[in-house]
């Protein structure tokens, strides 16, 4: 049957012509955003790379705050501060994706035509793996501090920071290549 809609009694059945076929109708499927543009727009398109990098962010951010926030029953103290900085940053990760999947359902023609708009995103994506690097380095400084009262907070923070500059620097350097053939 594939995508035609028969309509009626199904007369192939019986043998005779098939006349009354109709185009399956092409309605979106909408989760939160119309996602009629993919119907039009190859895969390795632009737009739809940094739609589905989107969907991606915001799941690792939701996740995050379902399980951090789940998690901050743990009996250990230590480890409820990992699962807090985690659920934070699942915070913020989900409000970035939802914030640019919203502008990007906005105006989806002239973000895949506009090639200055383009490069813009492709050298904040390079100075976001600049800021992921960072994020791994306070993380791991966090690791290190002795001296401070609240040294085993610190420390889980640390983990927590370096686990989520990990994700995201490899989010992100991913994303720049595909972005970057996609320009190309």
């Amino acid at each position: 049957m594939s995508i035609l809609e028969i309509g009626g009694d199904y007369p192939e059945k019986y043998g005779e012509p098939v006349t009354n076929l109709k185009p399956y109708p092409t309605k979106p499927i909408v989760v939160a955003f119309d996602l009629q543009v993919f119907y039009d727009k190859p895969m390795d398109s632009f737009y739809t790379i940094s739609v589905f990098a989107m969907a991606i962010l915001l799941g690792w951010g939701v996740g995050n705050v379902v399980v951090g926030s789940w998690r901050q029953f743990h009996p250990s103290a230590k480890k409820r501060n990992f699962w807090l900085m985690n659920a934070g940053w699942g915070l913020v990760n989900s409000v970035i994706a939802l914030v640019t999947l919203y502008g990007l359902a906005q105006s989806p023609e002239s973000f895949s035509d506009d090639l200055f708009f383009q490069q813009q995103q492709i050298t904040i994506i390079l100075i976001n793996c600049i800021l992921d690097c960072a994020y791994i380095a306070i993380g791991y400084s966090l690791l290190r501090m002795k001296r401070f009262k609240h040294k085993d907070k610190l420390r889980m923070f640390g983990y927590a920071i370096i686990i989520q500059g990990g994700f995201l620097l490899a989010f992100d350097l991913i994303l720049f290549t595909l972005l970057a053939q996609a320009v190309n």
